[in-house]
């Protein structure tokens, strides 16, 4: 039963009635509003409780019980956390940065020195580091153990935690008494003992009203997981932020409203008003696995392909939260294979929601509108069910779709609210609507006037870290990478993953680099019983048996933690008592499932040494499904194919220009289309030009690569997929596009004829997804004669010779490693003149499983020597060790490390900003990444005519919306929105190979002051950088020069263009 703060003005001291917790305005003498911090810590304690009952998904809730001991018990926890966690505001280091309200304190008798104020030091005892003290004092005076890993020491670290980042051993040192040599300044912020008595009252005070000493001494030797400390401060934090709106939780204007204050009915009030829709309820419909795919995907009478099938029979078998791996060819029909499995697993393990991730912002596009009407065919009940969803990559404003979505969310009466909870903005909103006849728990009438499954893009939680709570979201994979990263507020990442069934997608497209953080997530996904469903059509069997064993040892890792010496405290009581906790996940049952084909390699004892290296016979299976759980071998499955096949004619060429012309021109003769594929932009633009050049009078030529806008690349999309998609018209199928590795993946094209750059063979074969993609006619009739045979050259090798290594063309060994280069050629038996055929997918598994595997498959003429395949491997191994070892160092701990198994003490200890973070380009050495690249920063492209800005002309944009304000105008809402559709990432390699940071301070010089103003004036423009090309396209910078001692030798001069045709190009001269 959950319990509540009363109304009116509680009875505590007059010392501790006058510390205070929000004002209106830091450093605004003309605003007396205020809020109390009893009153504050009122409101956070009754938000708790909505979120809780309202938003925390069922897996969420028995997982905390497991750990815990008992659901309500979690609950009341939670709730007296929340309703504490500014403790740490009682002490002079917070109450003196405001005077007014600081002087008030003073007259109570409790003594603030003069120097706290002024004293640098007095940023390091922020609030929530005294509060994690305070806590503990106050355990400690109750004859709690309060050592790192008991019970006590947990709840002050999520104390500690509740603004983004951990404790840390620095930060400890800070205030305990012990560790006089660096705590010596403790008192001067933390106040002496009255101030101490003022924070024991409160907390005595909280835990009186909420009736909690009863949980607390039930716990007092229970210690709290890692999992469970990360996920109650995320929750804190969550209760912490809704709470500290003004515009939801009005301040006081006078004392007054202290005696009138009414906690909960606030509460009431602003949870309606932020309509936050409750979980996903899955409905067990009884429906067989034909049926519900018929249904969800809108196919009546459809039947569901083996792999299909076999995904959701082993999501119906599956005993215990697990991962399942599908590979299988393009086209397959994975996507509704792992959305079908989901509902299954979702409705089974009580997750409350779907995150399906993906390589890119393109590719996580196309997939938002599928899971749109994927989430708009879910059962629900009669009373209908809302559903918040989420598009999570940095250009969603951009998404039509989901704008449309937003915006309706606003016609609907939703309320607008700032994406940051910060007290430097006016108050916005109210909160005075009264209760209706269904009380604390009514519905908002918005949300009744349906009996579908209806998905709404939620104000509240568009905003910066708040959108991955949703219940669906579609997002790119580095949203999910994200919760491997020692950044602030990841704890959130963890929150918002852990409700829900996560899919990963094309997880083959993962770097070294990226899997460290892939193999990390995984884990700590493990350990919070998270169902996880990975696909792939060309995963290396190296990756998969990582991946697996990742999963299996997080979700594995809770019952294997053991009691461990706890670490000498100044405030030890006693040692905890360490009990045994039960693991959620049951072991589990292999009736009815196939056994595993392939066990880890360390345990095999059929293992085969080959070149001093232990290797694998490659299970060559495919279709194959793997799944893993906490308990015994991965279990694999291989459903039959589904009869699916296409057989392509494989051919090597040289990399000269008069060869491709000559090819194209002979196998275009009689029309259809083609697509050249170059590893690098340079290439492709190059390519591009020569063509236009040959052959651009009788032949309709595109480019597509990464360097144009957003709106250009958006633009560029869609009419491909117009003319090259499933339903493009035989006469628009005509043309040439040349094309980057935006084509592996982003687009549903087809082409008739397919020319590539040397590639690894995972990405070559990805790429041939787009050769031939969709039948077109009986024999494929309905192409061109000569291009009725899927064709796939091979160029980008600048020396062949069957007597030494292959050499390539200039760029493609930088973006890819030579080794696996010469290893694809290999495989495929590639030589010039010579047609190889192909049959994908039954050779999918047998050229990826071998490039990827340990045995030298190079010819021996191509092993030795400084280019050979030996050394080449050398290489290899030698970037992959220093990408993972660049990775490990921002990377959390995995779950299953058993050193201090219940403390979270130092797990951010470098707490850095997460790269969703807004800012200046200049911070961008400040933020870590989870994909390792070339150093980058985002930039908006406008024109200037005259001294004024505008968009750009070519964009297409509306003549009227073009020219932006002048004078004290400020851009509309459709402005902004087409201004930060004009953005490009630029990298050195974009600009000429020069210093960036003296590009980026070239480019601030040359901003005009207006766009200084669009700062000031629009929140979506803040921090953005901006450069403005003249009306032909171009703009002219001068970088300065500097030598090794950074003394400046000279200047060069940057000249940058942009056209619709080629995109962005630079020219560097002295």
């Amino acid at each position: 039963m959950a319990t509540h703060f009363p109304k009116g003005k509680t009875a505590l001291s007059p010392e501790a009635l006058s510390i205070w917790a929000k004002t209106a305005f830091y450093g605004r003498t003309d605003d007396d509003s205020y809020l109390q911090l009893w009153q504050h810590l009122e409101d956070t304690g009754e938000v708790a409780l909505h979120v809780w009952d309202d938003f925390v998904s069922d897996n969420i809730k028995e997982l905390l019980a497991e750990d815990i001991g008992d659901r309500e018990v979690a609950k009341e926890l939670y709730q007296f956390i929340a309703a504490i966690h500014d403790i740490g505001k009682g002490a002079p280091s917070f109450i003196v940065q405001s005077t007014k309200f600081a002087d008030k304190v003073k007259q109570t008798k409790l003594s603030i020195k003069a120097i706290v104020g002024k004293d640098p030091m007095r940023s390091e005892y922020r609030h929530e580091l005294v509060g994690y003290a305070a806590v503990i004092e106050w355990f400690c005076s109750q004859g709690f153990p309060v050592e790192p890993g008991t019970f006590a020491y947990g709840v002050a670290c999520v104390v500690a935690g509740h603004h983004g980042k951990s404790l840390t051993d620095d930060k400890q040192a800070l205030v305990d008494p012990s560790q006089r040599g660096k705590s010596f300044r403790r008192e001067t912020f933390m106040g002496d003992k009255a101030w101490t008595a003022i924070r024991n009252e409160l907390l005595d005070w909280v835990s009186d009203t909420l009736h909690a000493q009863p949980i607390l001494y039930t716990l007092r030797n229970r210690s709290l997981r890692r999992r469970t400390q990360i996920l109650l401060t995320s929750m804190v934090v969550m209760a912490d932020w809704i709470a500290s709106d003004s515009r939801l939780f009005p301040l006081n204007q006078g004392p007054v409203d202290e005696q009138v204050f009414d906690a909960r009915r606030r509460a009431d009030k602003a949870w309606r008003m932020l309509r936050i829709p409750g979980p996903w309820t899955p409905l067990a419909t009884g429906e067989s696995p034909d049926e519900m795919f018929a249904e969800r995907f809108s196919i009546p009478g459809a039947r569901m392909r083996p792999m299909q099938r076999e995904a959701a029979r082993l999501a119906r078998t599956m005993e215990s939260p697990g991962l399942m791996i599908v590979e299988a060819n393009m086209g397959e029909g994975k996507t509704e294979a792992a959305l079908i499995a989901a509902e299954i697993l979702a409705a089974r393990f009580h997750c409350g929601g779907i995150y399906y991730a993906l390589p890119s912002q393109a590719t996580v596009n196309a997939m938002f509108t599928r899971v749109l009407d994927w989430v708009g065919h879910l059962p629900a009940d009669e009373r209908g069910q809302i559903g918040s969803l989420f598009l999570a990559h940095g250009k969603n404003e951009l998404n039509d779709e989901y704008e449309h979505l937003r915006e309706q969310w606003f016609d609907n009466g939703g309320e607008r609210l700032d994406t940051e909870m910060d007290l430097s903005e006016p108050s916005v909103g109210s909160v005075d609507a009264e209760c209706d006849e269904n009380g604390r728990y009514g519905k908002y009438r918005a949300y009744d006037d349906h009996s579908t499954m209806q998905a709404v893009v939620n104000s509240w939680l568009t905003g910066r870290r708040r959108g991955n709570l949703s219940d669906f979201v579609v997002g790119t994979i580095d949203q999910v990478l994200m919760a491997g990263l020692r950044s602030k507020y990841v704890a959130l990442r963890h929150l918002a993953l852990a409700g829900k069934v996560v899919i990963l997608d094309e997880i083959h497209s993962n770097t070294a680099y990226m899997n460290v953080y892939m193999e990390t997530v995984l884990s700590w996904l493990g350990a919070y019983g998270v169902p996880v469903i990975m696909l792939s059509a060309t995963l290396p069997q190296e990756k998969r048996q990582a991946f697996l064993d990742a999963y299996r040892n997080g979700a594995s890792a809770a019952s294997k933690v053991e009691a461990e010496p706890v670490r000498p405290s100044k405030y030890a009581l006693s040692l905890p008592a360490r009990i045994p906790l039960p693991s959620r996940i049951p072991p589990v049952s292999a009736e009815n499932i196939a056994p595993p084909r392939r066990i880890p390699l360390r345990q095999r004892k059929d293992a085969v040494q080959n070149n001093d290296e232990v290797s694998v016979e490659p299970d060559l299976r495919y279709p194959l499904i793997s799944v893993a759980t906490a308990n015994g071998v991965p279990i694999t499955a291989a459903p039959e194919p589904s009869g699916r096949a296409t057989d392509i004619e494989v051919s090597l060429i040289d990399d000269g220009d008069e060869t491709l012309v000559s090819l194209l021109r002979k196998n275009l003769r009689d029309g259809g289309c083609a697509v050249i594929i170059r590893d690098t932009v340079s290439r492709a633009q190059a390519t591009y030009q020569m063509l236009l050049e040959t052959m651009g009078d009788d032949m309709d030529i595109m480019l597509d690569h990464s360097r144009f806008l957003a709106v250009d690349r958006a633009r560029i999309d869609r009419e491909l997929i117009d003319r090259y998609g499933k339903h493009g018209s035989v006469e628009g199928r005509s043309g040439i596009v040349v094309a980057t590795q935006v084509v592996e993946q982003s687009l549903d094209v087809d082409f008739d004829l397919m020319i590539t750059d040397i590639a690894p063979i995972d990405l070559i074969l990805q790429r041939a997804g787009r050769l031939h993609r969709h039948h077109r006619g009986d024999g494929e009739n309905l192409r061109p004669e000569p291009l009725r045979q899927a064709r796939l050259v091979i160029t980008g090798v600048s020396q062949w010779n069957p007597d030494v290594p292959p050499q390539f063309s200039a760029g493609v060994d930088k973006v890819y490693q030579p080794y696996l280069l010469m290893r694809s050629l290999a495989v495929l038996n590639m030589e010039p003149g010579a047609v190889r055929k192909l049959n994908i997918p039954s050779d999918i598994p047998r050229l990826v499983q071998t490039v990827y595997g340990r045995k030298m498959v190079c010819p021996e003429s191509w092993q030795d020597g400084n280019h050979g395949e030996c050394a080449a491997k050398e290489r290899l191994e030698s970037d992959r060790h220093s990408s993972e070892t660049m990775a490990e160092s921002f990377r959390i701990f995995n779950p299953q490390r058993m050193q201090d198994a219940f403390d979270i003490n130092n797990w951010l200890k470098v707490a850095m900003t997460d790269p969703d973070t807004p800012g200046k380009a200049n911070e961008r050495k400040g933020r870590a990444g989870v994909r390792e690249s070339e150093d980058s920063f985002e930039v908006i492209v406008l024109q200037q005519r005259n001294g004024e800005l505008m968009l750009p002309s070519w964009c297409g944009f509306d003549e009227s919306e073009r020219m932006l304000p002048t004078g004290f105008g400020v851009p509309t809402r459709q402005q902004v929105r087409d201004i930060l559709s004009c953005t490009i990432s630029l990298s050195r390699t974009s600009l000429s190979y020069m210093n960036l940071d003296d590009v980026i301070a070239a480019f601030e010089r040359a901003t005009p002051d207006r766009w200084f103003d669009y700062m000031q004036l629009e929140r979506g423009l803040a921090g953005q950088l901006m450069i403005a090309l003249d009306e032909n396209g171009t703009a002219v910078y001068q970088i300065p020069e500097w030598d090794a001692n950074g003394a400046r030798i000279g200047t060069r001069t940057l000249t940058v263009r942009y056209s619709t045709r080629k995109g962005w190009q630079t020219d560097a001269s002295k």
